[in-house]
């Protein structure tokens, strides 16, 4: 039982010290002495820095899949669904780093295709459901064709953090998440399901007391 707690101790603050400052300038001296154990402890948990990467990758994901689940299983509609989705992911976002994500990809290939995974099984098959529920509401236009638009939605995800695309010193990955959203959701929506869209991000924006988000 310790053991597991300070595996979960350690999995936040590595998640911490990971999203401010990337995954290569992160060493295993940093986290242990964050946490107060030696690293002959911390190593005893994680046999190197590869092992806690996709730990706490790991960690990440489990978060995001019950959150996915339990946001998809609301007695709500489905712009609210989108809409509680997409805040969620925007607010973990606006605390990580671009280029942890760039770390990653280049020195953790493995760990990425796992990411990958994780964004194509968790994201699309949630999607096409709240878009398919959208639908039925009359929320968002019948004549869509969910699967692709569904693609499209991820490669706009995707392409978000493409430095090259999209200087992050200039546009913030959080700011052009943010409006690929609003790009997308309104062009699928009709004029209530729009409605509705300003009604709900207002709503999530007053909650978490910010100024950002509109």
């Amino acid at each position: 039982m310790e053991i597991d707690q300070l595996r979960i101790r350690i999995i936040e603050e590595a998640r911490k010290q990971f999203q401010v400052n990337g995954l290569k300038r992160v060493t295993m001296s940093d986290i242990s002495q964050a946490i107060g154990v030696s690293k002959k402890t911390l190593y005893t948990v994680f046999s190197n820095k590869k092992e806690l990467v996709e730990a706490t990758l790991s960690y990440h994901m489990e978060e995001d899949i019950n959150y996915m689940e339990e946001v998809n299983e609301l007695d709500k509609d489905a712009v609210f669904k989108l809409a509680k989705t997409f805040y969620y992911f925007y607010q973990r976002l606006r605390m990580v780093n671009p280029m942890t994500f760039m770390d990653m990809k280049k020195f953790y290939p493995e760990v990425w295709s796992k990411y990958e995974c994780h964004k194509k099984g968790c994201f699309h098959d949630t999607l096409i459901s709240i878009i398919k529920q959208g639908r039925t509401e009359e929320l968002f236009y019948r004549d869509i064709d969910v699967e692709l638009l569904v693609i499209m939605r991820m490669w706009q995800v995707e392409t978000a953090f493409d430095h090259d695309y999209f200087p992050h010193d200039k546009f913030p990955l959080a700011k052009i998440q943010l409006e690929f959203f609003k790009h997308f959701i309104r062009g699928i929506a009709t004029p209530n399901g729009v409605k509705l869209l300003d009604q709900y991000l207002t709503e999530f924006n007053k909650q978490d007391n910010q100024s950002t988000i509109l």
